[in-house]
């Protein structure tokens, strides 16, 4: 099975689920946690190293169609350093109607990356975006649940674009 074919599989489960697979395509991992997160063991952490890891975010199904939070967020601060603290090869996620990737620098990301490096420009983004969505809603530019929406996405795509990492998402 493809990692898209188990993507879609997950994407409408009602809890977090997890599945990693190694540069061989064996999947080496599969979890389910709770309705937000996901639990990992150390032994499960040292399977995950240089892994492709996909998780649904449920969170969406919460939603109706017409509203944009039914589309889901973007990565977590709990995810990217997930991401890094394991030294991913990719991390992906998929929502009920897309689908998230982001891939390391040409260096890697490891624990020290994360503390020195995607932390502190998570946390400025994070700022930046809180800031500039407060003011949209103030001045009726955007709603909330249309801030809600975009909030996660903002953040990683700004700290894609400063740290100069792969960063997508696709409708799916």
């Amino acid at each position: 099975m493809t990692v898209r074919e188990r993507e879609d599989q997950i994407r409408r489960l009602p809890i977090e689920n997890a599945v990693a697979w190694n540069a061989e395509g064996a999947e080496v991992l599969v979890k389910a946690g709770e309705k937000n997160r996901i639990v990992f063991t150390d032994e499960e952490m040292d399977l995950l190293k240089g892994t492709v890891f996909t998780h649904n975010h449920p969170n969406g199904l919460a939603f109706p169609d017409d509203d944009p939070r039914s589309f889901g967020n973007s990565f977590s601060i709990e995810d990217l350093r997930l991401a890094c603290y394991a030294e991913l090869a990719e991390l992906r996620a998929v929502t009920p109607r897309l689908r998230f990737f982001i891939k390391p620098p040409a260096t890697g990301w490891d624990f020290n990356y994360w503390l020195t490096i995607m932390e502190p420009a998570y946390l400025r983004h994070k700022a930046t975006v809180a800031r500039e969505l407060r003011e949209a809603l103030v001045s009726k530019i955007v709603t909330l649940a249309q801030a809600d929406a975009v909030y996660f996405d903002r953040i990683c795509s700004g700290v894609s674009y400063e740290l100069g990492l792969e960063y997508s998402r696709e409708e799916s």
